[in-house]
């Protein structure tokens, strides 16, 4: 669903047989007023997860027919999440700046849940053999959205990193920091592109901390950092 022109486009449509008027040759009675049939559906795992933006959403319904009619209060929602990641420990990000300032940044594992474990640790470690005068740390966590190669960036916070002591000259800073992550985040999706059909639309939502070392003066400029993490 585009919300800027209201356009719907359905993309994917998938028929499970429930009751036939015919059980092995002979006609089928259903006596019974209420009649239960358990049915699967194969999702597959390359599906775009249901999401909202405002620019796009992807919704996914279940919808019950009896000779061609839709069944009154059939038409339901489902939310489809994306398959379970596999978490793996991250390698340390770096980046050495100007001055040979260098900033090493690390995760505990690739994947978080702002429902389950809100609390991500960050490792932080600063070589400053200058001393130049650093005033604060940050990490801002983003959002990248991309539908069909178009890309936007949507800020989900910034936040200050107080196991960092403001202001300072020190030469080497070795810190464990922790940011709490909000619990409505959708989770991270990036599609395999192999055997996905043409009319499916492209969609993934990836995240990343960008860290910045706020260095004082106009002449040395800041250090930044990205370094990536996932969302379950």
């Amino acid at each position: 669903n585009n919300n800027n022109n209201n356009n719907n486009n359905i993309f994917l449509t998938y028929s499970c047989q429930l009751l036939t008027s015919h059980d092995n040759g002979t006609a089928r009675t259903i006596k019974q007023q209420t009649v239960t049939c358990p049915f699967r559906i194969p999702l597959g795992s390359n599906l775009p997860p249901s999401c909202e933006f405002k620019e796009f959403s992807i919704a996914y319904y279940l919808e019950v027919y009896h000779d061609g009619r839709l069944l009154p209060n059939t038409h339901k929602e489902i939310t489809l999440a994306p398959p379970k990641p596999q978490i793996t420990v991250p390698i340390p990000c770096k980046v050495t700046g100007s001055n040979d300032i260098m900033m090493i940044c690390s995760l505990q594992k690739s994947f978080y849940s702002g429902r389950d474990c809100p609390l991500v640790p960050i490792s932080i470690s600063l070589t400053n053999p200058k001393q130049k005068h650093i005033k604060a740390v940050t990490a801002q966590l983003m959002q990248t959205v991309s539908l069909n190669g178009i890309k936007c960036e949507n800020e989900i916070f910034t936040a200050v990193l107080n196991e960092i002591t403001e202001n300072t000259k020190e030469n080497e800073i070795n810190a464990k920091c922790e940011v709490v992550l909000p619990a409505n985040l959708l989770t991270t999706f990036v599609p395999n592109q192999n055997g996905q059909p043409d009319n499916f639309p492209s969609v993934a939502i990836t995240y990343e901390f960008r860290m910045t070392a706020q260095m004082k003066g106009a002449t040395t400029p800041n250090i930044r950092l990205s370094v990536p993490i996932g969302i379950e």
